[in-house]
């Protein structure tokens, strides 16, 4: 009875270099895979605080990957505190960054005065959404009654 060539020794050694062949390519793949995708998810950007880019916030749209969602809501939903008052922003993470970023909160009048500026960090993951809390000095009326830009 003939033997199968896989127990052969030269059928073996075809395995071996057919399985070593295979575990490179696949070591490849999760090297590029790593590069192309994992990398910069980390790699969130940073505020240029040279070239802030503002929009108002019933405009913001999506900025570097990440959607307003409560833009228009958010200075309606305003909180009072014994130290001022919180804007909650809230964001969708569409590019699945990971990592921290400043944003920043730039209170101007309706004739386009500066009145205050607040920044904070946010902690984007992959899932979930993200809030970013702002604390703002002054009165929740002061605040209804300017216009409120995001600093991204």
């Amino acid at each position: 009875m003939k033997r199968p060539w896989i127990i052969t020794p030269k059928g073996q050694r075809t395995t071996l270099h057919i399985a070593n062949l295979v575990s490179l390519l696949l070591f490849l793949s999760f090297g590029s895979h790593y590069q192309l995708v994992e990398k910069p998810r980390s790699e969130v950007p940073q505020l240029d605080t040279s070239n802030v880019t503002y929009c108002e916030l019933s405009d913001c749209g999506e900025m570097f990957g990440v959607r307003l969602d409560n833009g228009a809501r958010a200075q309606a939903e305003l909180i009072q505190t014994p130290i001022g008052v919180q804007l909650n922003l809230q964001f969708t993470n569409h590019a699945r960054l990971e990592g921290r970023r400043q944003l920043w909160i730039r209170m101007e009048s309706d004739s386009g005065a500066f009145i205050e500026a607040a920044s904070t960090w946010i902690d984007l993951g992959p899932k979930g959404r993200t809030t970013a809390e702002f604390l703002i000095t002054g009165t929740k009326a002061e605040i209804e009654a300017s216009k409120l830009l995001l600093g991204y």
